[in-house]
């Protein structure tokens, strides 16, 4: 898709509530009535239902799956995005990250309808079924931001923080709950997880990307303890919105990053976390702590009180809730 032409001939429909003509397109954008109807032709074919008249072409409806222009549309930070989406790709975050060491300086989302080596922490696999979820990175360009090296484990849950607050919004009333470091739980299932990386330069971060993998239909088989927004609330997610609010929440929080910033993020995740005063074992290695979570640290480790009375304090390792 051309997207500038498309994205004017889009901004033209939306604003419209009545049929817009083919002769006003093709003054507005300044090319011929006949690559109107091809750019509208080509419209359809992504998702758009346009009635084509006589009187001019109206939009009807825009579609939930995927589309640069409608995750644009809906986005409403004032620097946009290089918004990229394909049919299939290896890893989201592996393409993003690569871009970033070719220097751009752009910030960037991209989504795939499926991932061949979709991949999450300690490089495990996240399978990335076709169409059953959203499997989306976004690079944002760090070197004009106060984040430093030590500022990396804040990212994870900021974004976490994000994403459930970009769920709030679309679907209003889900009890999303957050499991350290990095997962995404609903009714007590896992329903979406993230992965955070970044280029580390003379201790500045140069740029940072954030990788999110959302269930949102569970279809054949899947993980016990795996969910989807679909199969909870009924709900058929518009992509396009969750994506771009999902990205303005996440730069809103980076943008103008400072220890007050945190401070206010820093008590939304521990609000919504699910392991406290929980008991849990935390596996790092060969290094294995159980007992009951007291809490998190600024610096995102997690302070564990063991069974003979001892406190720990963890910054990596995974966590599993004891029955």
């Amino acid at each position: 898709m051309k997207t500038e032409t498309d994205f004017q001939i889009l901004f033209e429909l939306k604003k419209s509530s009545t049929p817009v003509s083919g002769t006003y397109l093709s003054e507005k954008l300044h090319i011929s009535r006949s690559a109107v109807w091809k750019r509208i032709k080509t419209l359809k074919t992504v998702g758009y239902s346009i009635n084509s008249a006589s009187e001019g072409y109206q939009l009807i409806s825009a579609p939930y799956t995927p589309v640069p222009e409608e995750i644009i549309w809906h986005l409403k930070c004032g620097d946009k995005p290089h918004v990229q989406i394909f049919k299939e790709i290896d890893s989201t975050n592996k393409f993003l990250m690569d871009l970033g060491r070719r220097g751009t300086r752009q910030n960037h989302i991209i989504a795939a309808e499926t991932q061949t080596a979709g991949r999450g922490r300690f490089n495990r696999t996240w399978v990335s079924e076709r169409g059953a979820g959203i499997y989306m990175s976004i690079l944002l360009n760090m070197s004009d931001l106060p984040f430093e090296s030590e500022d990396l484990p804040k990212l994870t849950p900021l974004a976490a923080v994000s994403v459930v607050e970009a769920l709030l919004e679309t679907a209003p009333g889900l009890d999303c709950v957050i499991k350290w470091p990095n997962d995404i739980f609903l009714s007590g299932k896992k329903l979406a997880g993230i992965l955070t990386e970044a280029e580390i330069e003379g201790g500045l971060m140069r740029y940072a990307v954030i990788g999110i993998g959302l269930n949102l239909k569970l279809t054949g088989t899947h993980p016990d303890n795996a969910t989807a927004l679909e199969n909870e609330t009924g709900i058929t997610v518009n992509q396009n919105l969750l994506i771009a609010s999902v990205y303005d929440k996440i730069k809103e929080a980076v943008d103008g990053f400072s220890q007050e910033k945190w401070e206010i993020i820093f008590q939304k995740w521990h609000s919504r976390s699910m392991l406290i005063n929980r008991q849990v074992t935390v596996q790092r290695g060969d290094f294995t702590i159980a007992g009951t979570v007291e809490g998190f640290e600024s610096n995102c480790s997690m302070r564990i009180r063991s069974a003979d009375g001892k406190l720990h304090r963890v910054n990596s390792g995974d966590a599993t809730l004891n029955k």
